[in-house]
């Protein structure tokens, strides 16, 4: 190599190439960008790289590579990119690094360097990403740090940083993600923090901060994840804190203390986790707006009390309700059978009475139930699927009978809930007239709704444009929708989103399903929604984007009728499928074609803005179907899109979609990557397992491409050996589609080419 004078880029990245790094590359004296990451590349690095005069990247990430970095790498001050991340490095960092004014892009992260914080960093005003994470420095964070005015991400997570954290970092106005967590560091969380109005993620759990929660923090108007979690943080939570714009909060394990503010009603979380603190009081009732929830509300471990709000049930889409360790009293709401997509239920450890309510029987996701240590009574009940739950679910409550607790219910426990049912019945007979007065008058004017147009069609100002966007598409009434629904049945449910129901029905004999949208949520959402999607599915032709048969637009019911796809949501496979490696291939190839589709086959592309695992339906055949495109953009040369008025999904939505970044094809292409990691691996980006100090990226990354038999998915066992080939090239495909930089990852089409050769060479073999 040392002889290949011209040679300008020498980038073999991702091959299994072994031995050390020839010395002879100081030679080629044209070279600007050497790539050997991902390789098994062991001895030192070079200790005269820097006698090529061109050189601006540098990257050995993720080799053996062993010993210290050569001081003199700080004479080459070209660079721009300088990653020698995972490896097994060691020592000190040189400071002679200091010198590389053009350096953008510093990678130094998971090797064993030892020190203090390399404050000579700070020389690099043009840094935009510092990541020295997972090494055993020490020390204090400097307060020079803000001389790093374009830094945007700082990721110094699991190290042994001590002393507070300067408040200084507030003059960094260009962050936008913050990861100083498992440290040690203490003292109160700066208020000046504040001052970054473009931070998105701010993560410092695992310390022992003390303090209160700043009130400062309000002026984070980007700020959408915070996780303060397993500190010491004391005192009442910030009245302001509905105003912080948070979708994720995460404050369990600290002594955090008096009630729930009401303000928390303002948020739009999708998860909350406020264990293990001393909070008290009731739920404050503004807490129902948070019926968007879908990850987790957890309050369990304070000393909460009052009874379990009937609006929990409103929570639709939540998957875990942890309320376990308080003081809640009453009865369990019968309403909690209404959280359809719940998973799991824990109210053990409080003081509520009652009997169990057979709703949650019809809760056909629930995987884990804990009402243990309580005083319920009466027979458990055993329908759908309480029919399996064992008796841990429910010990301690010594006056519960029925199969589940072993105890057989004698005639005075089994109608223990008879005389009560008698004194309601009779309690409420006397209203029975105004009940049927009202009902007949709903009937009424039900039945004069749908004789007169204005009063069926609310604002039918949007009839027209609903006619120009459906063309020939089959216009249904609620009427009808409810007749091939048999009334929108339980049985008949087969998905719960934030803004909708999804139901399986029967049309002339084929199924179909109608996607019915929430009119309990803000009109104007509603109506966005339901149009762009009308709009853009009116408009495509594709094998693998789902079909769109009619729609129903009336004061009754928003609802879109598409093509029913029987095998349910990749999401629901990966989840608790067994899905072989040719099927997740498949289904890979199939969305690349679709996305491609959509970025390239119209005048201006689609963007879909929210492709993941539950947003992919599968057909008889496990043929892919993309779905979903309530908030598709249709990009236009001179629009701007901004996240500002945009939603995606949390652990889908790229990096770059801030404040003022613009909504591009390169948004889809970052979510298709974090996609084929969860095909490879089997893990969700929302997983706990990747909460506290890495991502789902960063995880994979930590073990390609050696250790790949770490994260490729237990259940495809020896598959995963036989197509290692093709698995590790889907994974470099998936790595480059999640860069960090928009610039950085292929198009669709490119994927698509890079992921169909794979195939062809396959079959070749």
């Amino acid at each position: 190599l040392g002889r290949l004078q011209h040679l300008k880029v020498l980038n073999l990245e991702l091959n299994n190439l072994t031995g050390s790094i020839p010395q002879t590359l100081e030679n080629c004296s044209s070279l600007a960008n050497i790539s050997l990451g991902s390789n098994q590349l062991s001895g030192r690095i070079p200790l005269h790289l820097d006698r090529l005069p061109g050189l601006q990247r540098l990257d050995l990430w993720n080799n053996l590579l062993q010993g210290p970095i050569p001081a003199s790498l700080g004479n080459a001050t070209r660079i721009d990119y300088f990653s020698l991340g995972q490896n097994f490095l060691s020592g000190a960092i040189p400071p002679e690094l200091g010198r590389l004014s053009r350096l953008q892009i510093l990678r130094l992260f998971t090797n064993n360097f030892v020190g203090s914080f390399p404050v000579f960093f700070t020389n690099c005003t043009n840094l935009q990403i510092m990541s020295i994470r997972n090494n055993s420095l020490t020390g204090f964070i400097p307060p020079e740090l803000d001389r790093l005015v374009l830094l945007q991400q700082l990721r110094i997570q699991s190290n042994f940083f001590e002393g507070s954290i300067p408040p200084h970092i507030g003059n960094m106005t260009s962050l936008y993600y913050i990861d100083i967590s498992s440290n040690r560091l203490s003292g109160n969380i700066p208020r000046a923090l504040g001052s970054l109005a473009n931070l998105q993620e701010l993560y410092l759990n695992n310390n022992t901060l003390s303090g209160r929660i700043p009130e400062e923090m309000i002026g984070c108007r980007s700020l959408g994840t915070l996780d303060l979690s397993h500190n010491q943080l004391e005192g009442p939570l910030p009245q302001n804190i509905g105003s912080f714009g948070l979708t994720n909060l995460t404050l369990d394990h600290n002594i955090i203390s008096g009630s729930i503010p009401p303000s928390f009603g303002n948020l739009r979380l999708i998860n909350l986790d406020l264990s293990h603190n001393r909070l008290s009081g009731s739920l404050p009732s503004t807490l129902a707006s948070l019926k968007n929830i879908q990850l987790a509300f957890n309050l369990a471990y304070n000393s909460l009390s009052g009874r379990i709000p009937a609006w929990l049930g409103d929570f639709q889409v939540v998957q875990n309700i942890s309320l376990q360790g308080n003081n809640f009293s009453g009865e369990i709401p019968e309403s909690l059978g209404d959280c359809v997509g719940l998973q799991s239920l824990d109210l053990s450890l409080n003081r509520l009475t009652g009997s169990i309510p057979s709703s949650l029987g019809s809760l056909r996701f629930l995987v884990s139930l804990n009402l243990s240590m309580n005083d319920l009574e009466g027979r458990v009940p055993d329908e759908g699927s309480l029919k399996s739950f064992t008796e841990e679910s429910f010990a301690g409550n010594a006056r519960l009978c029925g199969a589940p607790v072993n105890r057989t219910c004698d005639s005075r426990e089994a109608g223990g809930n008879k005389a009560r049912i008698i004194i309601i019945s009779a309690s409420i007979g006397g209203s029975c007239f105004v009940v049927i007065l009202v009902a007949t008058w709903l009937t009424l004017r039900c039945c004069f709704s749908r004789d007169n147009p204005v009063a069926m069609a609310e604002g039918d100002d949007h009839a027209e444009e609903l006619r120009e966007y459906a063309g020939p598409l089959m216009s249904f009434t609620a009427e009808e929708l409810r007749n091939i629904t048999d009334d929108f049945s339980q049985e008949n449910l087969i998905g719960v989103g934030g803004f909708c129901r999804v139901y399986k029905a029967k049309l002339n004999k084929e199924f179909v399903a109608v996607k019915l949208l929430r009119l309990d949520m803000a009109g104007n959402e509603v109506s966005k929604s339901f149009f762009a999607e009308v709009k853009i599915l009116s408009q495509v032709r594709h094998r693998n984007l789902v079909r769109l048969l009619g729609h129903c637009w009336s004061s009754q019911a928003k609802a879109l009728v598409l093509e029913f796809l029987p095998n349910g949501s990749l999401e629901q496979h990966l989840k608790g499928g067994t899905l072989d490696w040719e099927t997740r291939f498949s289904i890979a190839l199939g969305v690349a074609n679709g996305m491609v589709y959509l970025h390239q086959e119209f005048d201006s592309p689609i963007i879909h803005c929210d492709l993941k695992p539950a947003n992919v339906l599968l057909d008889l055949d496990f043929q892919p179907h993309v779905t979903d495109f309530g908030i598709s953009r249709i990009a236009q040369p001179d629009e701007h899109a901004t996240i500002s008025a945009f939603r995606g999904s949390i652990g889908y939505t790229p990096p770059e979609y801030g404040n003022s970044a613009s909504i591009t094809t390169k948004g889809d292409v970052y979510s298709y990557g974090i996609l084929l990691l969860e095909l490879v691996t089997g893990k969700s980006p929302t997983s706990g397992m990747f909460g506290i100090t890495s991502t789902l990226q960063e995880w994979v990354q930590d073990s390609f491409p050696l250790a790949v038999s770490k994260i490729v998915d237990p259940r495809l066992g020896s598959q995963s050996q036989y197509y290692e080939l093709e698995i590790l090239e889907v994974i470099r495909v998936a790595l480059l589609c999640t860069s960090f930089l928009p610039a950085m990852r292929p198009s669709m089409r490119q994927v698509l080419n890079s992921i169909a050769k794979l195939r062809c060479d396959q079959q070749l073999k």
